[in-house]
């Protein structure tokens, strides 16, 4: 099992996640680690469904601090595409292709 991450950072006013898309396998632990000084951040299917993938928003990072992040997840297995967003900023979208 690979501990894959998806970066949450943050270019003057604009956030993304990177890599996007991050290619996975079902054997996989996916996290995010969100880097942005200025926000809290929540990856989820959609913002209607904050709470599908964790419970609480990832805080924002503290200076000189490590980048705070999620648990980690894995996902079914099987080829397929997931879009996601942040639900706090819908805006905020990011891709993970699962491979076997």
């Amino acid at each position: 099992m690979a501990q894959k991450a998806v970066q949450i950072t943050r270019s003057g006013n604009v956030v993304s996640f990177t890599p996007s898309p991050q290619s996975i396998t079902s054997l996989d632990n996916l996290f995010w680690a969100n880097n942005d000084e200025q926000q809290e951040h929540w990856p989820a299917p959609s913002a209607a469904q904050k709470t599908a993938w964790m419970p609480a928003a990832i805080p924002a990072k503290l200076p000189g601090q490590p980048a705070p992040t999620s648990r980690g997840m894995t996902f079914d297995a099987g080829s397929y595409t997931v879009n996601y967003v942040c639900a706090l900023h819908p805006t905020e979208t990011g891709i993970i292709k699962v491979t076997s």
